[in-house]
């Protein structure tokens, strides 16, 4: 009961370090009771009161809908919110979905062989990961999918801080970028652009952080689609559980067509960030996707 309140406390903190509305993200308000309390007791239970959000998720605005601009937004609001939440008092716990402990246990339950190399070989690059030595750890949201992220008038709501965790910053944007990504499968690399170079420009990410990027985001997809082939193996009639999951394996598909350190070159340069000299560099962005609007990304030459 102790750890369950001392849960809820956490949680209502990162809302109120939230709540305020400013610089375009925000979360639901945390409602005192009639002795003002946050938390109540009732019997062996703890009840508590939070707004009701009417916006709509992510989930209803998957690219291609959603613009590029939007997605800009997204990523400069995802970077506010890690900054607010890193002065937030926390603690570690464990969590089945907690994504540094990602693992191909459920891995028997695919069937199709083709898909069973396409996770051991994201898993290949996501056991290279090296948590110790990522920076900014802190408190984080856990489960930022965008089931769980709102959006309207240019504001980000963030929902459900159940899945809080101490980790590295980069695990939360990972996540949030593992459903992002949805929707628009060749296009996927550009829209990575324009919400990391977002980010970056509000809170700048090292080398190490984006090199981590997509090994993390391949592995939360992981667990995305290894969940549901376990869960269809227990209930097989049940179609929901496989259509939900292929946007998961799309973008998979779609990351492992691609060469990582391509990858890895590609978003450095929309983030400014130094190159690495001694490998061929990737051509521009929007060389990739000529469509892609150039005002999203920042310009070479304000690198600093």
């Amino acid at each position: 009961a102790e750890a369950t309140l001392r849960a809820l406390e956490c949680e209502c903190r990162m809302m109120r370090a939230l709540a305020s509305r400013e610089d375009g993200v925000t979360a639901p308000r945390v409602l005192e009771s009639l002795s003002g309390r946050i938390i109540e007791r009732f019997h062996e239970k703890f009840l508590r009161l939070i707004d009701f959000v009417e916006d709509a998720p992510l989930s209803s605005l998957r690219r291609p809908l959603r613009s590029l601009k939007t997605s800009e937004k997204i990523g400069a609001a995802l970077a506010r919110s890690a900054c607010k939440l890193s002065r937030v008092r926390g603690e570690d716990r464990p969590l089945a979905w907690d994504l540094r402990n990602a693992s191909a246990s459920l891995l028997p339950y695919v069937d199709d062989p083709d898909k069973r190399e396409l996770v051991e070989r994201a898993f290949s690059n996501f056991r290279k990961v090296d948590f110790d030595t990522l920076p900014h750890v802190q408190l984080i949201h856990g489960d930022s999918n965008d089931e769980n992220i709102f959006f309207r008038d240019d504001m980000i709501t963030l929902i459900d801080f159940g899945d809080f965790l101490v980790a590295p910053r980069v695990v939360d944007l990972a996540i949030s970028m593992a459903y992002l990504l949805f929707g628009d499968d060749d296009r996927w690399l550009d829209e990575a652009c324009v919400v990391l170079a977002a980010y970056n420009r509000v809170s700048p990410l090292t080398a190490l952080e984006i090199e981590s990027l997509f090994p993390l985001i391949a592995a939360r997809n992981c667990q995305t689609v290894l969940n549901a082939a376990h869960r269809s193996s227990l209930d097989p009639s049940d179609d929901y559980v496989t259509i939900s999951a292929q946007p998961a394996w799309n973008l998979l598909k779609a990351i492992d067509a691609c060469p990582l350190h391509t990858i890895n070159q590609t978003l450095k340069r929309a983030c400014g960030l130094p190159l690495d000299d001694h490998q061929q560099q990737p051509p521009p962005v929007d060389e990739i996707t000529p469509s892609l609007p150039p005002p999203s990304l920042p310009e070479k030459k304000k690198n600093k």
